[in-house]
């Protein structure tokens, strides 16, 4: 008789964004925008705090919940941007990965929905199947990315345990509106089920006016059933350290740390005084390196022809296009995957893209009759020759026919194509950062 394994995993499979991601890294040329991974490193002062413990021996066991600075630190930093909270409803957890784990873990039992507003990260389906529990999904394409109140009311059941909100969202870079979370609360109360809010993201949402308006703080009344994950990975380049947290109610903060202390135990010790640095840590310069590279990103999608909303944080989408585009992404690594585009090393098109700063500018073509739109950026006013930088043409009278100027620091790129040129700035920014 062959030995069974957990028949739940029939249901899933591998990850197809790690699958995508190691075959961009075995295709010479290509510009990988898998992972939603920021391209900096950790900063330096949050990494030599690391070194600091280790000296300092602290290499022992922490407690299960985390180290009491740092539960401290979190609690803090969500009474301060408007979620009050107390120390003791904080778990320091195992990236939000395992946040999300362990709160669906305790929240579930065998034939519970939950309901997932998509397009989604496939990870909250996988965790539901997982606990015997059952995903139902709620495409809000149709409402602009938001949840509208009588789609969301016909997907409820009296199985109906959780809804999974992640705003901003991952992958289409949207923040839900009052109005879709006042619909979400109203069926919460109505229907008495959890609200289950990942929120990695809040961080780097690029207007001040919606950044802190999630679901927790707007809907305090909720308190008992709202459960916020939350993680460093993101705002400060910490994917790699696998650190993240979750506050809810203390009753409800107990049955989950029992699923953590059993999963994974504790959270490494000697990276938790880190945790409390990068915690006092501003994000707003990393919010606008997403910021610069997002007009990059949008600007060379709209000369590819492929229209796309600008998302309201860093995001990991499609272009908004019917046409068929092959492995097509954008994400918050910062980087493009697009066979045969100007991107990659197969054949050219007219696409461009130039530093954040980039105006549009319509010249004709040498030798043709229709113009064609080009970005250039606004700083510079050289045209460059194709097999070398800039410097060797005159400026050009502005408002004449020939008024079209690209970065002074432009030349060809291994990622492209001749007739595909990246300013260097740009590709600089690209290479190693969070972006597009």
């Amino acid at each position: 008789m062959s030995l069974e394994l957990n028949s739940a995993l029939r249901e899933l499979k591998p990850s197809a964004i790690r699958r995508f991601s190691a075959l961009a890294a075995q295709t010479p040329g290509c510009v990988s925008l898998t992972l939603g991974e920021p391209g900096e490193v950790t900063p330096a002062h949050i990494r030599e705090r690391v070194t600091q413990s280790l000296c300092e021996g602290k290499t022992h066991y922490p407690p299960n919940n985390g180290t009491t600075a740092l539960r401290e630190a979190i609690a803090t930093r969500c009474t301060n941007t408007g979620l009050p909270v107390d120390a003791q409803q904080v778990i320091v957890t195992n990236g939000a990965t395992e946040a999300l784990y362990s709160t669906l873990t305790a929240l579930l039992n065998p034939g519970d929905e939950v309901i997932i507003p998509t397009p989604a990260f496939v990870l909250y389906q996988s965790i539901t199947l997982l606990a015997r529990a059952r995903a139902v999904t709620l495409d809000t394409s149709a409402d602009g990315f938001q949840i509208d109140a009588e789609r969301l009311a016909s997907v409820v059941t009296p199985h109906t345990k959780a809804i999974v909100l992640t705003s901003p969202n991952n992958p289409t870079g949207c923040v839900l509106d009052e109005k879709s979370l006042d619909a979400v609360a109203a069926l919460a109360a109505q229907r008495d089920f959890y609200v289950v809010c990942d929120d990695v993201y809040e961080e780097l949402v690029y207007d001040e006016g919606l950044r802190g308006r999630g679901f927790a703080r707007l809907h305090p009344e909720l308190a008992d059933r709202t459960i916020v994950v939350n993680s460093l990975s993101k705002p400060w380049a910490m994917t790699g350290w696998r650190l993240g947290w979750l506050t809810t109610a203390p009753e409800v903060v107990t049955q989950v740390a029992k699923v953590h202390q059993y999963a994974v135990s504790c959270e490494v010790s000697f990276t938790q005084d880190a945790a409390v640095t990068a915690l006092a840590t501003d994000t707003t310069p990393m919010r606008e390196r997403y910021r610069a590279r997002r007009a990059i990103t949008l600007d060379a999608l709209g000369q590819m022809g492929l229209p796309a909303s600008s998302p309201r944080a860093p995001s990991t989408r499609s272009p908004a296009s019917k046409a068929s585009v092959p492995a097509t992404r954008i994400s918050a690594s910062g980087r493009f995957a697009r066979p045969a585009s100007p991107w990659s090393l197969g054949r050219s098109s007219a696409a461009r893209a130039t530093c954040a700063s980039a105006t549009r500018r319509t010249t004709p073509r040498s030798g043709r009759g229709s113009p064609a739109s080009r970005a250039s950026c606004a700083a510079c006013a050289v045209r460059p020759s194709p097999s070398r930088g800039c410097g060797t043409r005159r400026r050009h009278a502005p408002g004449s026919s020939r008024q079209s100027r690209t970065c002074s620091r432009e030349a060809v790129s291994p990622y492209q194509s001749p007739k595909g040129r990246m300013c260097q700035a740009a590709i600089a920014g690209t290479r190693r950062s969070p972006l597009l």
